[in-house]
């Protein structure tokens, strides 16, 4: 789970070479989409209750082992406390010690800079390859490749007046890789989550749980 810490850290390229390396499918939060690209194929999707894509839910729902590194499990992303954390282990990285342990308790909790952890484990993942002990993820990684083709939302509409989804399928197409979308909360949030693609860091400038509504404007006019 790769949370806004690790943008804020400037560690997207860490948490790429670390996923590449290890073949773990890598689910950003809200805060963090953009830290690996949507098209990347170790991108598995966002969870959650509104900003998430149902491939993501699926995956994480099936895995049994969770890292998450900057992040701060709010409660639109793990839903249920139960259901998010039955059956898995988790180890929480984060920069604020009061962070660890705040919404739950984690298995292992290392209080760090999210660029510095995940130095040393693109450090630990490279000794483990060289020595022939890193574990093959393919399988798993494959499996949440194919969730992600097959369980896309609809958004090719042709019906007159036009779907919200058509709009963002045509925005998508229209702007490509490098559009900067910023958003405050509420229904063109979630759609915007649901539906856009980012693929790169701070690319997705969003206000997360503050609700500042009409901060857009201004923070457009600030963000490259």
């Amino acid at each position: 789970v790769a949370g806004g810490g690790i943008i804020n850290a400037d560690a997207q390229d860490l948490l790429v070479e670390f996923a590449e390396l290890t073949g773990i499918p890598v689910i950003p939060t809200l805060m963090g989409w953009g830290a690996i690209a949507d098209d990347h194929p170790l991108m598995a999707g966002m969870v959650g209750l509104q900003t998430a894509h149902r491939y993501g839910n699926k995956s994480f729902l099936r895995s049994d082992f969770v890292l998450g590194i900057g992040n701060r499990w709010a409660n639109r992303h793990t839903g249920s406390i139960d259901v998010y954390t039955r059956g898995r282990t988790f180890v929480h990285v984060d920069i604020e010690p009061t962070q660890i342990g705040r919404v739950f308790e984690p298995d292992y909790g290392i209080v760090s800079d999210a660029g510095a952890a995940l130095g040393l484990f693109v450090q630990a993942a490279r000794e483990l390859k060289e020595d022939g002990r890193l574990a093959d993820r393919a399988d798993w990684a494959n499996e949440c490749a194919h969730r992600k083709e097959v369980m896309q939302r609809k958004s090719h509409f042709d019906a007159v007046p036009l779907k919200p989804q058509r709009v963002y399928q045509e925005m998508t197409e229209a702007f490509g890789r490098d559009v900067c979308y910023v958003t405050t909360i509420g229904l063109s949030q979630i759609a915007a989550a649901q539906f856009l693609k980012v693929n790169g860091a701070r690319n997705w400038i969003n206000a997360g749980q503050a609700g500042p509504l009409g901060w857009t404007l201004p923070a457009a006019l600030g963000v490259r």
